[in-house]
């Protein structure tokens, strides 16, 4: 049995926003049920440790604040003064003691800091 179904333009424009919302949904869906609700990295054995720093507001600060935390036996970090946030990869976890004395001395304040 065949029909000749037409579909308008209109038609089409609302198949492809269900498609669409039904692809976001399954996406939602999975990042859900992640561990920790986040994705997970390969950090090559790393242990990544997360700072949140308030007082970052251009590319400089990023410099300096990235340079402090090198001193402190790291294989990488990565800072954004947009989000305020610093990413440091180490054999061990950095402890928020040892950021302290790197940090605090250069006029930022150290928020948050969690070893993942």
């Amino acid at each position: 049995m065949r029909s000749n179904v037409s579909l308008s333009g209109a038609d089409v424009f609302v198949l492809l926003v269900l498609i669409a919302l039904m692809v976001v949904a399954v996406f939602i869906v999975k990042g859900f049920f992640r561990k920790g609700n986040r994705p997970v990295k390969n950090t090559g054995g790393l242990v990544e440790t997360d700072v949140q720093i308030d007082g970052m507001h251009c590319g400089m600060c990023e410099a300096h604040i990235n340079d402090a935390i090198r001193k402190l036996d790291v294989s990488r970090v990565s800072s954004s003064y947009q989000t305020g946030k610093v990413i440091i990869l180490a054999k061990h976890p950095v402890s928020a003691q040892d950021l302290h004395s790197v940090i605090d001395p250069l006029g930022y304040t150290i928020k948050t800091v969690e070893a993942r």
